[in-house]
C-alpha cells in the first residue's frame, strides 16, 4: 500500500540560481574589464634627454652593430618581436619612411627583443626589413633601455641622446616630426 502521506517536496531553495547569477555577473565584469583594458593605448613614456645606454648586439648578417657606430647621425630604434602583432605594423610604417629619411643620412635599427636568432630569421626572410635586424635575445638591452612595452620607438640626436621615445605605435607623421626635429637638432 502507497504511503497516504507522502513526503512534501523539500522546500525551493534560490541560493544555487543566485550564486550561477552572481558567478556570471562577475564572469562578465572581468569581461568588460579587459576589453577595456585591451583599447586602452599603451602607456607612453617621454625621451629623457640623456646619453641612451651604448650598446652593441649582434645583427642578422653576422656584424656586431649599435647606435654608437652611427656618430653624428639620427638613429631611429624600433624594439619588436616576431609574435607582436602591432610590430608588423609598426615595421610597416616604418618601411614607408625609410626612403626618405635614409636619403637625409638617418639610420634605421630594428632590435628583436627576446627571441632566439632562428625565429627571427624566419621572419625576416617572409618579411625582409631594408635596415639592419639586431638580436637581443635575453632583453639586456631592452631593460638598460627600460622597454617595457612592444614596439617602443627611440629616436637618438647626432650626439646619442634621447629625444623621442614612445611605447606603442607610432603613426608616420608623428615619427617624421620627431626624426626632422632630431635632424634640425
Amino acid at each position: 500500500m502507497a504511503n497516504a502521506n507522502p513526503e512534501p517536496n523539500p522546500p525551493v531553495t534560490r541560493r544555487p540560481l543566485l550564486i550561477v547569477a552572481g558567478v556570471a555577473l562577475l564572469l562578465g565584469l572581468v569581461a568588460v574589464v579587459g576589453l577595456f583594458l585591451s583599447l586602452r593605448p599603451a602607456p607612453k613614456s617621454a625621451a629623457s634627454g640623456e646619453k641612451a645606454p651604448a650598446f652593441r648586439l649582434a645583427t642578422l648578417d653576422g656584424r656586431q652593430l649599435g647606435p654608437g657606430d652611427f656618430t653624428g647621425r639620427v638613429v631611429v630604434i624600433d624594439f619588436w618581436a616576431t609574435w607582436c602583432a602591432p610590430c608588423h605594423v609598426q615595421a610597416d610604417v616604418l618601411a614607408g619612411l625609410y626612403p626618405r629619411l635614409r636619403a637625409d643620412g638617418v639610420e634605421f635599427l630594428a632590435v628583436s627583443v627576446g627571441e632566439e636568432e632562428a625565429t627571427v630569421r624566419a621572419h625576416a626572410e617572409k618579411k625582409p626589413y631594408a635596415w639592419p635586424v639586431l638580436l637581443d635575445p635575453e632583453q639586456g638591452v631592452a631593460d638598460r633601455m627600460q622597454v617595457t612595452t612592444l614596439p617602443t620607438i627611440v629616436v637618438l640626436d647626432g650626439e646619442g641622446r634621447e629625444v623621442f621615445r614612445e611605447g606603442g605605435l607610432v603613426d608616420a607623421a608623428t615619427l617624421e616630426r620627431a626624426v626632422r626635429e632630431a635632424l634640425r637638432g
